[in-house]
């Protein structure tokens, strides 16, 4: 081999020098890399915890990118959260349709039957009905669905608190007592039906391990409303429980904001989850109708949630056609003619 072939193989093995152009690329790359791995670790947790339900504004002072960051998140996650509630509402309505009819047939079963044993299964049907309704009636105005309206006769109070009372499992451990003669307009039984079924449950559910009776009481209030109470005798909640139970049912507070309780913060029995979804949608059912919720609790001394209806709910005893004498589970005063 000749010396000026090994000296072309040496020249083609050298590498050739960094440019300036090549170095000053390579720099540009590792302060890009750096400052994504800044803003993932330091400025998106802060962007996302705002951009969350409840979650604090950034401040005024950040810069002008992370609030065009938090804007371009939420107006995502907004579109995906519409198309999700209006995928949920396109599939509720129609089971709310169904679940509607096969109460109706019910109904007019019932009063046919005269054998004891078919009558406790039709009943038995009738209350599978209703809860499976008024859980899909609790899904669709959470998911933002409108409360129906296809009653349009009025009824008492206490046929609507035996309405609520035969939509939960434990139906048989509600005693419902009152002024039977108080009546509503019939767009407002649906939501406060829905109401009172989740205080009841939530009643029954506090005191779970016993027997003991929620009671559900009719009266008149001293504006000239109406006044609805549900006692339990459970294990009851503590400042911080009830303070947060009672922003849920003014609406003032969601799931994904709930603050981190301090250390030694005493918390509810662990045998008593937290009602999250059904005070909010009775927080729901008080928008719609004008409702105050107001919740009284102590540690071991149960609770009592109090619903006040405003005079303009109520029927006046001059309009109001003459109520039923008794109601049951399976009566049709509070079925509608659509």
């Amino acid at each position: 081999m000749s010396t000026r072939s090994i000296g072309r193989r040496h020249r083609r093995a050298t590498p050739q020098p960094e440019t300036e152009q090549d170095s000053l690329r390579r720099q540009l790359a590792g302060a890009g890399r750096a400052a994504v791995e800044a803003f993932v670790r330091g400025s998106l947790p802060r962007v996302l915890r705002t951009v969350r339900p409840g979650g604090l504004p950034l401040h005024p002072s950040a810069a002008p990118e992370l609030h065009e960051a938090a804007w371009q998140i939420s107006n995502c996650v907004g579109q995906l959260q519409h198309a999700a509630r209006q995928d949920l509402l396109a599939s509720l309505e129609p089971l709310l349709d169904i679940l509607d009819t096969q109460r109706r047939m019910f109904a007019q079963q019932q009063l046919s039957l005269t054998d004891p044993e078919k009558l406790d299964s039709a009943m038995g049907l009738d209350h599978a009905n209703a809860m499976a309704h008024h859980g899909v009636l609790r899904a669709l105005v959470l998911a933002g669905g409108a409360w129906p309206a296809r009653r349009r006769r009025p009824a008492t109070l206490v046929e609507v608190a035996r309405g609520a009372q035969c939509a939960i499992a434990d139906f048989q451990r509600v005693e419902v007592a009152g002024d039977s003669a108080l009546q509503v307009h019939g767009w407002v039984v649906e939501p406060l039906m829905t109401a009172l079924a989740e205080l009841l449950d939530n009643g029954v559910r506090a005191c779970a391990e016993g027997e003991e009776p929620v009671h559900l009481h009719v009266g008149h209030s001293a504006d000239g409303g109406a006044l609805v109470s549900v006692t339990d005798a459970g294990v009851g909640m503590d400042d911080l429980a009830l303070a947060q139970a009672t922003a849920l049912v003014e609406g003032r507070l969601h799931p994904a904001s709930d603050a981190i309780p301090g250390p030694g913060t005493v918390r509810p029995a662990p045998r008593q989850p937290f009602p999250r979804i059904g005070l909010r949608t009775v927080a729901l059912a008080a928008t719609a109708l004008g409702l105050h919720v107001y919740l009284r609790s102590a540690p071991g001394g149960g609770t009592r949630a109090t619903v006040l209806l405003p005079s303009h709910l109520l029927v006046l005893p001059d309009d109001a056609p003459l109520a039923p004498a008794a109601f049951s589970p399976t009566s049709e005063s509070l079925e509608e003619t659509v």
